[in-house]
């Protein structure tokens, strides 16, 4: 399957679909409905408003025959993600020639255990791969985790684009066990496991938050056991 981007000439839009729990009349500040007003002719995005439900279950929605009519590629990306990359939409499309699963940050080896956090279960740095824009200090601060491209296990879940074909081909869903933590690792464990191609691309973002606020957050936990305990019965 060869995938051109090629707007002008009708090729399909990219989708886009994420979650806040900014009400809707709102949603126009978040950063990601900021970030794509300049790329509206390359992408499509759906954003749900007041979100209580797990990100699992929402993005599953999205993953179907009919959304392929429309679209050759999806990207599940957080609220909170500014889109920074005057080049997204060739990158992306560059990336998924290759690749079925692309993140911006990601590690290609794992060894599950607590803290359930990729970068926490990939001890070796030189697995790691990908940049990310992070908040710091009143600024802003490149936080370079390595080498992009780079095959991956696992990827980062603030961003991560698929080719929604090979998603429907190989019956690739998120685990909706997750609501909100571990449903990225899970669903590129998964990917791994089915033969799916996973890599981090040189695709810049903006994350408007510095993440996890405690590894002791007792949701946090709680999904940190359900994951641990799913993969040490392999």
């Amino acid at each position: 399957m060869i995938l051109r981007p090629n707007t002008t000439h009708g090729q399909k839009k990219i989708l886009l679909i994420s979650a806040s729990r900014t009400p809707k009349d709102q949603l126009v500040a978040t950063p990601l409905y900021q970030s794509i007003q300049y790329i509206q002719d390359q992408v499509k995005l759906i954003m749900h408003s007041d979100n209580t439900r797990g990100l699992p279950e929402i993005y599953n929605d999205y993953i179907s025959f009919d959304m392929k009519q429309s679209h050759d590629i999806i990207v599940f990306v957080h609220d909170d993600v500014s889109i920074e990359d005057s080049m997204f939409y060739t990158k992306v499309y560059q990336a998924a020639q290759k690749q079925s699963l692309i993140g911006v940050a990601g590690t290609s080896e794992i060894t599950i255990g607590k803290p359930a956090l990729w970068h926490k279960m990939s001890v070796n740095e030189s697995h790691w791969s990908g940049a990310v824009a992070h908040p710091f200090e009143g600024g802003v601060r490149m936080t370079h985790f390595g080498t992009s491209p780079k095959a991956c296990i696992v990827l980062d879940g603030l961003f991560i684009a698929a080719r929604l074909s090979d998603l429907l081909e190989h019956q690739l869903r998120f685990d909706t066990q997750f609501k909100f933590h571990h449903y990225d690792l899970d669903f590129c464990i998964q990917a791994h496991l089915k033969g799916l191609e996973i890599s981090t691309w040189p695709i810049w973002v903006y994350h408007c938050s510095p993440g996890l606020a405690s590894v002791h957050d007792p949701v946090f936990q709680d999904s940190e056991d359900r994951f641990v305990r799913k993969y040490k019965k392999r």
